[in-house]
């Protein structure tokens, strides 16, 4: 099983197609002398699933291997493809469509070791192997932010933030909901500042589903459907959606309810927007999202790594100097940061600042942005 796998691997890190045709042909050769010495394709292992162990009891077409169960590796039975060649030990061995089964298998489950060592590569060498069974990578998701997922019940608007119903988060976060329109949902974004005016951002933890890794305001989520958060009709307060915040700054910053006050966070505005996570097509955002800024105690007491990998606080005049680091591809942003860092972040710090946040608000309007 070793042998075939690193046959396999081996074929990819040379890179040469030469070399990639030779390496599968041998990863089959080997894996199929593995399943039927009751190696690598036999019983129920991390990397080919869906495999019973052979019964030693069923006929074999190699009678020297009779006694390991050679002829009954498939879960389909007896039944063999007619292909078959002449193995090292002699015998004839036909190839079971247990063993195109087990192929088929690499690409379904999660093999955590050649992922995190080759990344792309195996990703490639996945590819490779469509020639002995159709081979379709599985993401592998944090558990944590799958739960998150179902157990969120996130508010569904229409483009005027009118309510007009509930679905989970992953029903609205789908890009296939996204493009039917069938998935526009409430959210929040908070911008919050120092008592010296400096901004404080996050850094969305690597485990995040939607948009891992990038640089964004202080904290980004969802209104949930429940009597405490759900505004409707729409309140000028936006009183669920600030509670909401609060509680989110806890969950992700570890910052008490009590040490930012919802009374403290201006509903500024709202804003339309749409976006698909770039590097997994199966995700996007659609919201109607309100802006909350506020100025306080912005200690972090404790992040949570499954939201927050980092914080940083940003000065006034280091902003544009961190759009041009987008831009230069050395930081990645999330969508709606940018769109808002570039439209208004500059004149509502600026009013922060001066000590007159009041006159930039705009808490009537609905901004649809493209």
């Amino acid at each position: 099983g070793l042998l075939a796998t690193f046959a396999w691997l081996g074929g990819e890190m040379a890179g040469a197609p030469a070399a990639r045709l030779l390496s599968v042909a041998l990863f089959v050769v080997l894996a199929t002398l593995a399943s039927c010495s009751g190696g690598v394709f036999s019983g129920d292992t991390a990397a080919f699933a869906g495999l019973r162990k052979p019964d030693t009891a069923s006929a074999s077409p190699c009678p020297r291997l009779r006694s390991r169960g050679c002829g009954d590796a498939s879960p389909l039975g007896p039944r063999r493809t007619q292909a078959a060649f002449t193995g090292v030990l002699g015998c004839r061995v036909h190839l079971s469509r247990g063993v195109q089964h087990g192929m088929r298998a690499v690409g379904q489950e999660r093999v955590a070791v050649g992922k995190t060592l080759l990344g792309g590569r195996m990703r490639r060498g996945l590819g490779a192997l469509a020639a002995v069974g159709s081979v379709k990578e599985s993401k592998a998701y944090d558990g944590e932010q799958l739960r998150l997922l179902d157990a969120d019940e996130c508010i569904l608007v229409n483009e005027k933030d009118e309510v007009v119903g509930s679905a989970s988060k992953k029903f609205c976060h789908l890009m296939a909901n996204i493009d039917q329109d069938k998935a526009l949902h409430r959210a929040f974004s908070v911008f919050l500042f120092t008592d010296s005016g400096e901004l404080v951002l996050q850094k969305r933890s690597d485990d995040k589903i939607l948009f891992p890794g990038r640089w964004t305001n202080t904290v980004c989520s969802h209104p949930l459907h429940t009597p405490d958060e759900l505004d409707d009709p729409p309140c000028p307060e936006a009183t669920g959606v600030r509670r909401a915040a609060v509680r989110k700054l806890e969950h992700e910053l570890g910052i008490p309810q009590g040490q930012v006050p919802a009374n403290d966070l201006h509903f500024m505005t709202r804003i339309v927007y749409k976006a698909a996570v770039g590097e997994d097509d199966t995700w996007g955002e659609h919201e109607v999202d309100y802006i909350l800024v506020g100025k306080g105690d912005a200690s972090t007491p404790g992040l949570n790594p499954n939201e927050v990998s980092e914080v940083r606080m940003l000065k006034r005049g280091e902003l544009e100097g961190l759009l041009q680091e987008e831009v230069r591809g050395e930081v990645m942003l999330s969508p709606w940061f940018k769109l808002i860092a570039q439209r208004w972040l500059p004149k509502w710090w600026d009013a922060l600042l001066e000590g007159d946040l009041l006159r930039e608000e705009d808490s009537g309007a609905i901004h649809k942005l493209p």
